[in-house]
């Protein structure tokens, strides 16, 4: 993309921004709010903890909604919510990284994010997140060409075995299709040949910029 744009004598910058990774509060804090927990009631509460540390990252199905104090759930989502800011914060160091260019090109971004946001909090956690998420999209850059390259969950098992299962490719494939279509990201069938690929990328983002 990058490559094609240089060529064409469009200045353009790229970057790198991380996306949230698996969400680990402080142990004491863990500590603290596991005693108010209510105590699991099926194998899936039971071994929830214990999916986390599967390799491959562990998929799990959807975590039932929990019942907790309010002061309880209060610093949860704080500290979604510190999260979410520190995501929105990353990206916009991204963008300012690139202020010069007529064009930046950021590899991951609001649409990872927030994906990311969901799995963690919302499909693993069984945390209400929409208050967060709202506010996140809120504050976070906007963009005018988002791309979402998609391939099915086997290909990212096969490409990346050691950071998730098959079940967590499924469920992120759909939080990722659900997200792009609200974002209106563009998808592109990633598994064509490179070639293919590249050039609807290319496209895509030259008749959609400004």
């Amino acid at each position: 993309m990058t490559e094609t744009l240089d060529a064409l004598g469009i200045p353009t910058g790229r970057a790198w921004v991380p996306t949230t990774k698996r969400p680990t509060l402080p142990t004491s804090i863990r500590a603290w709010a596991a005693g108010w927990r209510r105590p699991p009631t099926d194998d899936a509460d039971v071994h929830a903890d214990a999916r986390e540390k599967r390799p491959g990252g562990g998929g799990t199905t959807p975590a039932r909604p929990r019942s907790v104090p309010p002061h309880v759930r209060l610093v949860e989502h704080l500290w979604i919510t510190s999260a979410a800011l520190s995501n929105a914060a990353k990206i916009w160091a991204g963008v300012w990284r690139g202020h010069g260019t007529d064009v930046l090109v950021l590899d991951r971004f609001v649409l990872d994010a927030d994906v990311k946001h969901t799995y963690w909090y919302s499909v693993r956690r069984g945390a209400d997140i929409r208050m967060e998420r709202r506010l996140f999209r809120a504050i976070a850059p906007t963009v005018d060409v988002a791309v979402l390259l998609a391939v099915d969950p086997e290909t990212n098992v096969a490409r990346r075995p050691d950071e998730w299962n098959i079940v967590a490719f499924r469920q992120q494939q759909k939080i990722y299709a659900d997200t792009a279509r609200e974002l209106g990201a563009v998808v592109v069938d990633a598994e064509r040949p490179v070639g293919d690929v590249a050039r609807d990328v290319a496209e895509t983002v030259w008749t959609r910029l400004p």
